[in-house]
């Protein structure tokens, strides 16, 4: 689940992460108070902590990445206590290295962790869109000779399929937290019109607190559908 570190916000120009009036805009809208917390699934320093309009909202920022390293608090998400609950969870560029069962799996404990009412917030790379296939390239190019992981394309309509099987009931679109662009100035008219398209950004919001039923038990989730082929190696 993690990100490129070593190439920071360029490497993942599309991610909400990547831009600083993005992350400010969610700062704004899910952290509004002082004791608002995130989690970042994935997340690394040079992410959205890198770019939070102040750093005293960093010590309400939780990151959770494998590869551990400087500000990781956990390296799997399995590890997170279930005890402690989130405002926001966040997963930015991520999903693209899971399997169809550990997404699942990560979303599934996302929804656990979260409070009653908060959000997560996914931004992946777009496999119906042609630009997704650029910085596809891009990450294989790089990666030669460096070390191999598995790329997946999860397209937008399965992200929010496995979302609401994963409990959550309502998921929309996000496309206002898309990163504009994150790339060097030479670059940037060539790819402006490619580039707020190639990730997309859903919410997905957990129920609020379901009023006492009197000690009836709600129903669990219904079960994640089966994996369908929409991956891609990468």
């Amino acid at each position: 689940m993690a990100k490129d570190s070593h190439a920071g916000m360029k490497f993942n120009s599309g991610s909400p992460s990547s831009d600083k009036k993005v992350v400010a805009k969610i700062v704004k809208q899910f952290m509004k108070s002082s004791d608002s917390v995130a989690l970042d699934i994935g997340g690394t320093k040079l992410g959205f902590i890198a770019h939070l309009p102040s750093s005293g909202i960093r010590q309400r920022v939780v990151l959770v990445n494998k590869e551990g390293g400087d500000e990781i608090t956990w390296r799997s998400v399995g590890l997170v206590p279930e005890g402690e609950k989130y405002d926001l969870v966040m997963m930015f560029g991520t999903a693209m290295y899971m399997g169809h069962v550990e997404l699942r799996e990560t979303f599934e404990k996302a929804r656990r962790v979260l409070k009653p009412g908060g959000s997560f917030l996914l931004a992946d790379i777009d496999g119906a869109h042609p630009a997704s296939w650029i910085d596809l390239a891009i990450k294989i190019v790089v990666r030669i000779g460096w070390r191999s992981l598995p790329y997946r394309v999860y397209p937008k309509f399965y992200a929010v399929r496995a979302l609401k099987s994963a409990g959550f009931l309502t998921v929309r679109n996000r496309s206002d937290l898309r990163a504009r662009s994150g790339w060097p100035s030479l670059f940037r008219w060539v790819l402006h019109i490619i580039q707020p398209t190639r990730y997309y950004v859903v919410e997905a919001v957990k129920a609020p607190s379901a009023p006492s039923t009197g000690g009836v038990a709600s129903s669990p989730p219904t079960a994640a559908p089966a994996p369908a082929s929409v991956t891609g190696r990468r």
